[in-house]
Formats: C-alpha cells, sequence, structure tokens
C-alpha cells in the first residue's frame, strides 16, 4: 500500500440520486485513495516550493453513481475526474470494480489511474 505523510488530503462524501454514499462500507478503498492523493500531494508541493510557487491542495470527493460539480454533471462512467472550476478530485469507489472486471485489478492499477486523473 502507498504512504504519505499527505497534510492536505481528505475526502468529503456526496449525495448521488438523493441517497448519500456511506464511507464507511468502504473505508479501505476510501483510505488507499486518500493515501495515494496524500502522496500525489506530498511530491506536487515540493516541486511547486522548488519553483517558488505554492501548490493548492485539491479536495477528495467520494460519491456514487452521480454528483454535481462546478464542471458539471459527474458520472461514475467517467472514472476519477479533477475538475479545475472547484479545485476537486472526483471519485465513484465502485469504479474499482470496473477495473477487476477489466482485468486491472489491484491497488498499483488504482493508485496509476487516480495519478493521472490528479496530475492532468
Amino acid at each position: 500500500m502507498i504512504t504519505g505523510s499527505g497534510g492536505g488530503s481528505s475526502y468529503s462524501v456526496s449525495e448521488s440520486q438523493g441517497v448519500p454514499l456511506n464511507p464507511s462500507a468502504n473505508d479501505g478503498d476510501a483510505d488507499f485513495v486518500s493515501a495515494v492523493l496524500a502522496d500525489t500531494e506530498d511530491t506536487w508541493q515540493a516541486l511547486f516550493s522548488q519553483a517558488g510557487s505554492n501548490y493548492q491542495v485539491p479536495q477528495l470527493v467520494l460519491y456514487s453513481n452521480v454528483t454535481k460539480t462546478a464542471c458539471g454533471l459527474g458520472q461514475a462512467a467517467s472514472g476519477p475526474f479533477y475538475c479545475p472550476a472547484d479545485s476537486k478530485v472526483y471519485l465513484d469507489l465502485g469504479f474499482f470494480n470496473e477495473l477487476k472486471r477489466l482485468g486491472a485489478p489491484g491497488d498499483f492499477a488504482i493508485a496509476y489511474v487516480i495519478c493521472l486523473c490528479y496530475c492532468a
């Protein structure tokens, strides 16, 4: 499992079609995603600091199926994504099941996709 000090990494829960996502049902997944993002945040903060800039840490939002974002409607089918309009990373935890179905199970596949989303 990837770990990081990640001082700014946290997650919130969004409602989907009137049904709140229960993060306790997926605490392991939520904790893993938070750790991956924390590691990424540490890296970006160091790189920005070396360049004499400040890095704005985005907030992680976990949702189920559909959620409203400042970039429009976020849907699980789009996978993890970053919305620059509200500085948030959105993730439907059901995405992990989709990765498994597509033959990409495991922590590395999840971390890779999250890092691509986060760095885009």
